[in-house]
């Protein structure tokens, strides 16, 4: 007998990315399944067996939980392991000290495939997207997974990484920074009790090595990305807290 455990509707989205997630209990069987709310967002579930593909070999070091696909719906298994952010913080004893373990873990981790490597080129589903920001000089991957954050990731018992998400997948070039940066952000908003009290958010990202320009660029993107998703959402930054 299926037994929903956990439920999240995604409403407020366009209509075109409306979506309901749920965790169920099956007979033994854990799992993680997305459907479509609308009959636009149809589409938005079935471009997940694309990116799947896309994004398997885009990490060496983070493999892609592959996922079960029917009408409307998509269905993970339920990955058990230890969350990558639960696990920075286990061997942090000190902000300073998470901060050095965040970036060993951007350097080992996040790794782009070098066949995934590219120049950056402007197109129009880039401008849709991101807005019209020139990203030129700045090393892209294509295809590029935005669904990378520490909260989609799980360590597992042998060491290796999974990421249990891959909705958001841009073909087309994408810096690779960017991600790293949206990474930050989404950890910032997430503890933002813990490391406000200690950092303002520019204090905060001076820790990593992003020049003001690539900042600046970076955060116009991603309250681009926002209002792309939620169409008429508000700006992903507020004074200095960022908001998802």
């Amino acid at each position: 007998m299926r037994t929903i455990i956990y439920s999240k509707y995604n409403q407020n989205r366009a209509p075109r990315f409306q979506t309901k997630t749920i965790i169920c209990q099956d007979g033994d069987e854990l799992y993680i399944e997305k459907s479509a709310l609308t009959q636009e967002a149809k589409a938005h579930i079935d471009r997940f067996r694309n990116n799947y593909e896309a994004v398997k070999e885009l990490y060496p070091e983070i493999m892609p939980v592959r996922a079960q696909f029917g009408d409307r719906y998509v269905r993970y298994p339920y990955v058990r392991g230890t969350g990558l952010e639960e696990e920075l913080k286990r061997r942090a004893d000190s902000p300073d000290r998470l901060f050095e373990e965040i970036n060993n873990v951007f350097q080992s981790l996040y790794k782009v495939n070098t066949k995934n490597r590219c120049e950056f080129t402007r197109t129009e589903e880039f401008v849709e997207m991101f807005g019209d920001v020139d990203c030129t000089g700045m090393p892209c991957m294509n295809p590029c997974n935005l669904d990378v954050i520490f909260d989609n990731l799980v360590v597992l018992a042998d060491g290796s990484v999974s990421v249990f998400d891959y909705e958001w997948v841009c073909n087309f070039p994408v810096p690779e920074k960017y991600v790293l940066y949206r990474i930050l952000c989404h950890f910032y908003d997430k503890n933002l009790r813990e490391l406000s009290a200690q950092y303002s958010f520019q204090d905060y990202i001076s820790h990593f090595d992003f020049t003001e320009e690539e900042q600046e660029r970076f955060r116009a993107m991603e309250d681009a990305f926002i209002q792309y998703v939620y169409s008429g959402g508000e700006p992903a930054f507020t004074g200095e807290q960022y908001f998802v």
